[in-house]
């Protein structure tokens, strides 16, 4: 079973990520929070293979969140969401030393199955781009 945690300052979103990704039975969410910050702490407290972390989030951004996660718990895959069209977040996950990290843009999202494929391919490490360029 995999365990992930959902990080998004929009509660809605939280219970979108969570139905979408409950729906698959190898997967639990097992904590959904709305800050950067909160998402460092309930990594640690719950453990989970995979954290989805929103970009823009209050206290501490997505990336900035990954950072701290990661240099913890090397082994947890990231998956960042963004709807920001910079390319910078994106070159910072690159650099990170998590196992397994995607970089997915919210644009992209309108087939849920990306968001599975990406829990599923970071917490085997790979790393996945959705960028949907048109």
């Amino acid at each position: 079973m995999l365990k992930v945690l959902v990080a998004d300052d929009s509660k809605f979103m939280q219970a979108t990520y969570k139905k979408i990704l409950e729906s698959e039975q190898n997967i639990q969410v097992v904590a959904t929070v709305s800050d950067g910050q909160e998402a460092v702490c309930q990594a640690q407290a719950s453990r989970p293979h995979v954290v989805i972390l929103d970009i823009r989030m209050p206290n501490v951004g997505g990336i900035e969140a990954a950072r701290q996660i990661s240099a913890v718990q090397p082994n947890i895959g990231i998956v960042i969401v963004s709807a920001c069209e910079d390319s910078q977040p994106l070159i910072d996950l690159l650099n990170l030393d998590a196992r397994g990290k995607a970089y997915i843009r919210k644009t992209s999202l309108d087939d849920i199955e990306i968001l599975i494929r990406a829990v599923e391919g970071v917490a085997r490490g790979e790393t996945i781009l959705h960028l949907d360029v048109s």
